[in-house]
């Protein structure tokens, strides 16, 4: 688990904290981490045996694992840390020391297993006439390591919770399966935010005369390791061992600096049970706060006493902290609303119909009541007068003080009774208007909703019937309950149409230029790319690899003949062909396309939020590179598609040559786009098209033939001379090409050939993979040259691009193969490629060197 561990100033109810009372501001924290503690649980059987702690011992076996078929000692350090037995269960705690240990498949072709031992006292006699032992094993199972990040305490949500509505500006989104939990987002980060800034009210409420269990008000959120934020159950807090710890911290309102905290006070015993109380009132006029179980009392009501809440690990480190400001309220019967207490009104459906044009048709949607139906729906209800009910209920329903509209509300589950909304729909409103009979003043509700908030609900949502409620809050409970009016949304009406159309790729490409998928035969599903040739580029190199989309259209043109408009509704047809401006980009097809390189690794592709970078990440690392880019020219016939140069584009380039074209080759996946007037976008169909890239070099085995013999110099071959190269036309001018510094390999960048792990002046047996058939029945038979001979070998040294020694300090021998894996370096990374060179038997008359 990866932490930030905070350090806080101690808290009193009539001292101020030290940071973040007068401003926003958090208390420093340092990063660390720790290995929490996991559980292993095995059924007993029979299911009620008891294993007695005094005389049982219970211990953990761990070992690493190779993949295939080895065990060593596990490095990760695994131990009991305590076990108990509960209802049939025999639940093991453990601790890891080492968890950067635990072996993984991927990172060490082993895995970490462990099993547990459970040893007994015996019931029969050994041989020494002692009760033996009996030790019971569990199977083996396999440990793997995830790593947790960013706890964060978080507001509870539940029917048991006396949450007040006030929400925390700090958002927690969770995912995976707690995605559908409800919370009230984070706590309230500091003391300023919580109540010194006046900005939030208190969260939650407590009756003067009760107590409140403060576990209930929080839980913890955390991120796993895919970066999804998850919910910490209650069990997985304790088996953690983290804590909730709760204290009142000093909050001071008003000019007389009135300690609301003192109006409180937390069980020592439990740490968790917050009672209001009266505080002390001593001879200096200073309330101070009781120990906790003084006097409960009614003048404590309205007080918002404030709590900071603490995350703690097993160790006392803090992992997280935050503030719940609690309002002390007095218990009131809650008012009955019966079914026929609440008047409900239908408002008018809403008429949309859209088909892309560039002015949006949506309009405001609004229902307001006349006069008459608040004298009679509501006055008549309850057959009171105007004077009384204005006289219990006010002139207003009840009003969200945080924005001067109506509170509103919902009807809950049961059908009955109406809660709070947590967040408006609309705006929800009040006014007078003059009755014609008598003159008289009469309120008025309205709803409404803006053009862009209509458009979200009927059009983007496709909701109906949508419902709120306004309160009418009875003064008299007693004598008349609350009255709710609701409103109700009509349904949308009217019809959509989206624009469509098609690009007619077959009858605008230059056919000569474009393949089927993965093959150089005539198709029309990809064009390649490749870099200039040495005759087309006499006095550069092959650096480059570029090309212009224009040039393989007809025409060299990119323009209105490539779309047929299969429907456009608009007015003034503003999806015409010729009025649409197109361009291109990656498509976004290409995110996730896995490729392989040269280097073995997993390639998975992204594009960029502009569509004009084509990115390569190593599966299972975040880190990107580019591997291709597109410029935005305001002509899409000039728009080029260029190659880069970095370790992952160049990995990819070089994992086939241009004859092995696969769906595991990297490729980029062009679209076509298309944008009206306003720069709205036309849906395309058959608008992609593959671009492949051409390895530019390609290097075979040249099957060296040399002979063993003795002569005045040692036999030497040069290293470029084990390989046949060709360029990605399967050309190559052997006149130019006399090694390297030939023209060719100028061009291209070749810098020489290497053999993996042997540096200059060394034996190339000294790498494994250097085989060979020589001391072999079977000639077909290779193994590693080292393993067969020290006497024969070639020397490697970096000169002229390296060269290759040839050596017999033994007898005479018959012809023999050796194998030699090289890799050759060049302007666009390396190509790998496993060489022969065959030795002749000894030449007549040799002598040993």
């Amino acid at each position: 688990m990866k932490f930030n561990a905070y350090t806080l100033s101690p808290v009193a109810f009539n001292v101020k904290e030290t940071k973040a009372y007068d401003k926003a501001e958090r208390y420093e924290a340092k990063a660390g981490s720790r290995v929490l503690a996991f559980v292993a649980n095995y059924h007993m059987n029979p299911s009620t045996a008891v294993i007695d702690p005094a005389t049982a011992k219970v211990n953990v076996l761990s070992g690493d694992k190779e993949y295939e078929n080895t065990r060593a000692a596990a490095e990760a350090g695994l131990s009991v840390a305590s076990w108990n037995v509960e209802g049939g269960m025999l639940k093991v705690n453990l601790d890891v020391t080492n968890p950067e240990k635990i072996k993984s498949v991927k990172e060490n072709e082993m895995v970490t297993v462990f099993a547990t031992q459970v040893t007994l006292p015996g019931m029969a006699l050994n041989k020494d006439q002692n009760l033996a032992e009996r030790t019971i094993t569990s199977d083996y199972a396999t440990l793997y390591a995830e790593s947790i990040s960013d706890l964060k305490l978080a507001h509870r949500a539940g029917d048991d919770i006396p949450f007040l509505g006030v929400e925390s500006p700090n958002k927690s989104v969770l995912g995976g399966l707690d995605k559908d939990h409800k919370h009230h987002q984070l706590l309230m980060q500091h003391a300023f935010e919580a109540a010194v800034s006046g900005k939030f009210g208190p969260q939650d409420s407590v009756n003067y005369n009760e107590t409140l269990d403060l576990r209930k008000l929080v839980e913890v959120h955390y991120k796993n390791a895919k970066g999804v934020t998850r919910l910490m159950t209650a069990d997985e807090l304790e088996a953690n061992g983290m804590k909730y710890k709760f204290e009142i911290t000093a909050l001071y309102l008003g000019s007389n600096e009135t300690s609301e905290s003192a109006h409180a006070a937390i069980n020592p015993k439990d740490g968790y049970t917050f009672r209001p109380q009266m505080p002390e009132y001593d001879k200096a006029h200073v309330g101070k706060q009781q120990a906790y179980g003084a006097e409960q009392a009614r003048p404590t009501i309205g007080r918002t006493p404030l709590v900071r809440v603490s995350l703690l690990d097993k160790d006392g480190k803090v992992l997280d902290y935050g503030y719940i400001r609690i309002k002390i309220t007095e218990k009131k019967t809650p008012a009955t609303v019966e079914p026929d207490k609440h008047v409900d009104y239908q408002g008018p459906d809403y008429n949309y119909s859209y088909n892309g044009e560039c002015t949006d048709p949506a309009t405001e949607w609004k229902y307001e009541t006349k006069w008459i139906q608040t004298e009679y729906d509501l006055y008549h209800m309850l057959g009171i007068t105007r004077e009384e009910f204005e006289a219990n209920y006010g002139t207003s329903p009840v009003k969200d003080l945080t924005n001067g509209n109506l509170q509103q509300y919902k009807l809950s589950d049961n059908g009955k009774t109406f809660e709070m909304m947590a967040e408006p729909i609309g705006q929800a409103y009040t006014r007078n208007e003059t009755s014609p009979e008598d003159g008289t003043l009469t309120s008025i509700l309205g709803w409404k909703l803006t053009a862009a908030e209509a458009k979200k609900l009927f059009v983007t949502e496709k909701k109906a019937n949508v419902e709120i409620a306004v309160k009418y809050e009875s003064k008299d409970k007693s004598k008349y309950p609350d009255v709710f009016v609701t409103f109700k949304t009509g349904k949308r009406t009217g019809t959509d149409s989206t624009p469509a159309g098609e690009v007619k790729l077959a009858d605008n490409i230059i056919s000569n230029y474009w393949y089927t998928a993965n093959t150089s035969k005539p198709g029309t599903a990809e064009i390649h790319s490749n870099t200039l040739t040495p005759e087309d580029n006499p006095k550069g190199t092959a650096d480059k690899m570029v090309t212009t989309f224009g040039d393989v259209f007809k025409g060299n043109k990119i323009g209105a003949s490539l779309i047929n408009v299969v429907k456009d509704l608009t007015e003034g047809k503003e999806y015409a062909a010729a009025k649409l401006k197109l361009s291109l980009v990656f498509d976004a097809a290409n995110t996730g396309k896995e490729y392989m390189g040269i280097d073995g690794k997993t390639y998975v592709m992204s594009v960029s939020d502009d569509g004009k970078t084509l990115n390569a990440q190593i599966k299972g690392n975040q880190a990107k590179n580019p591997v291709a880019t597109l410029t935005s020219p305001e002509d899409p016939s000039e728009t080029m598609i260029a190659y880069q140069h970095n370790d992952y584009a160049h990995a990819l380039l070089n994992y086939k040559d241009h004859n092995s074209l696969a769906n595991d080759v990297v490729k980029a996946i062009i679209g076509i786009k298309a944008q009206n007037g306003c720069a709205k976008e036309l849906p395309l169909t058959k608008n992609t098209f593959d671009v492949r890239f051409l390895r530019p070099l390609n290097a075979k085995n040249a099957d060296k033939t040399i002979v063993d013999a003795s002569y005045v110099e040692m036999q030497k071959i040069k290293a470029v001379d084990l390989l046949k190269f060709t360029d990605w036309r399967d050309a190559w001018n052997k006149n130019q090409a006399a090694g390297i510094g030939g023209e060719y390999e100028k061009y291209y960048g070749v810098t020489g050939v290497t053999i993996d792990g042997i540096a200059e002046g060394q034996s190339i047996s000294l790498n494994p993979n250097v085989l060979t058939n020589l001391g072999q029945s079977d000639p077909t038979k290779f193994v590693p040259l080292g393993d067969v001979t020290k006497n024969i070998d070639f020397v490697y040294t970096a000169a002229d691009g390296g060269t290759l020694t040839y050596k017999n300090l033994s007898a005479t021998v018959q012809e023999f193969k050796i194998k030699i894996p090289v890799t050759v370096k060049y302007i666009w990374g390396y190509i790998t490629e496993n060489v022969t060179v065959t030795v002749k038997k000894t030449a007549n008359n040799a002598k040993k060197f």
